[in-house]
């Protein structure tokens, strides 16, 4: 499947190296180039493989858009500050509308085996749970915009995995692996904000939000609906 993408996968190789370097080698000047081309790149070829043609489709497109609006924001954020707050608003907003393409697949056969979706549920309680009371105490006016945001990534990421036996199996394990990623991520920057600033964890968000946007456009792109029977 990946064969079928590789011009585009070494271009994003080469955003992903120039976001580590900025990371490592602190340079601002090149993380405000490299980290807006994530959004732009993977919403252009999602635009230019899929023509956007499906509510789905759209769905994500618009969650990527979001997604960039954030990551622009999350730029001038040096700490709990609005930037901050509105770099969250943008990609929680992104999630919901991830979640809602999700559900396109879901609401196809509602009544579908649940089980990968409802063991991914404890999961991400009994990590988000341990996250919250573990930063708890430095949340402050963050209390509620965290609880909001890990419940509707962990929402989104539940319905990702209800797509099971709804999709092919190749989009269903794109979106699922990068939904997770997405938890990974974000719990990472949440213990580098909230909880102490070691540079290791940027590193892990960094390179996780990398791979779930890309992951999650890719399963968009590879996309096909399993046929559902009438009889």
């Amino acid at each position: 499947m990946f064969r079928k993408h590789n011009t585009f996968n070494i271009f994003y190789f080469i955003i992903l190296i120039l976001n580590v370097y900025a990371l490592a080698s602190d340079s601002q000047m090149l993380r405000m180039f490299a980290m807006p081309l994530i959004g732009m790149s993977l919403i252009l070829y999602l635009l230019i493989k899929t023509k956007i043609d499906e509510i789905f489709h759209k769905l994500i497109f618009v969650g990527l858009v979001l997604s960039l609006a954030g990551d622009i924001q999350l730029l001038f954020s040096t700490g709990t500050e609005y930037y901050l707050m509105s770099s969250m608003i943008a990609t929680l907003i992104s999630y919901v509308l991830y979640g809602l393409a999700f559900f396109q697949d879901f609401r196809r056969k509602l009544h579908e085996n649940r089980r990968v979706g409802n063991f991914l549920l404890l999961v991400l309680l009994i990590s988000t749970v341990s996250f919250y009371f573990t930063a708890e105490k430095n949340l402050i006016d963050f209390k509620y915009p965290v609880i909001a945001y890990f419940f509707t990534l962990s929402l989104m990421t539940v319905v990702a995995a209800y797509r099971h036996r709804r999709v092919n199996r190749s989009s269903f394990k794109l979106i699922l692996t990068g939904s997770f990623a997405f938890v990974i991520s974000d719990l990472s920057i949440g213990y580098y904000n909230f909880i102490e600033t070691e540079k290791v964890m940027m590193a892990i968000y960094l390179l996780t939000y990398l791979i779930a946007q890309y992951l999650i456009v890719m399963g968009a792109i590879e996309r096909r609906l399993i046929r559902i029977d009438t009889d």
